[in-house]
């Protein structure tokens, strides 16, 4: 088949025509955001679902709460499937010379479900708690099953909690933006 001007002007409407077709519905996937997680330490299992306030408010009202800040995080630009690793431990060298570590060890992973009307986002991950006892380390493994993030607001953050776990007292705020 012999290239005219008229056949390559046919092809390129068509293509034009298919990447319109496309780009709304590949518009949303591709979209980065930002995620910002904090862990504390609750004193008691009381912690609200959801809190609306920027980093310094949120601090606040744990610090209030005598919570203590085990970890704050924002991450680097996210997109759907990504996995968001996390890891704020310290290692130990207790009295009897074992190696012992504390801290926590995260991996979220960050879904964008939004379609063609609506924007949805979700985390979900899996931590282990790590307790320094004489002997070495205590392992306690959390499972955060999905949770569908609040919306994004461009005035005020809202901060979803993600996980609170009965054992440790151990809470996991999120917000994304």
């Amino acid at each position: 088949m012999k290239c005219t001007h008229q056949t390559i002007k046919h092809c390129k409407v068509i293509l034009i025509g298919l990447c319109l077709w496309l780009s709304p519905s590949m518009g949303y996937a591709d979209e980065t955001r930002y995620v910002n997680i904090a862990a504390f330490q609750m004193k008691d299992g009381n912690s609200e679902s959801i809190f609306t306030g920027r980093y310094s408010e949120l601090m606040k009202m744990m610090e209030d709460k005598k919570a203590i800040l085990l970890f704050m995080l924002r991450t680097p630009s996210v997109k759907g499937e990504d996995i968001i690793n996390f890891q704020s431990d310290v290692l130990h060298l207790t009295k009897k010379g074992n190696l012992a570590n504390g801290g926590l060890n995260c991996q979220f992973s960050f879904d964008n479900e939004s379609d063609e009307d609506s924007q949805f986002y979700s985390l979900s991950g899996i931590c282990a708690v790590l307790t320094p006892s004489a002997k070495g380390t205590d392992k306690h493994r959390i499972i955060m099953k999905r949770v569908m993030l609040a919306d994004i607001l461009p005035t005020i953050n809202v901060w979803t909690r993600l996980y609170h776990d009965p054992k440790t007292n151990v809470v996991f705020y999120v917000d994304m933006d």
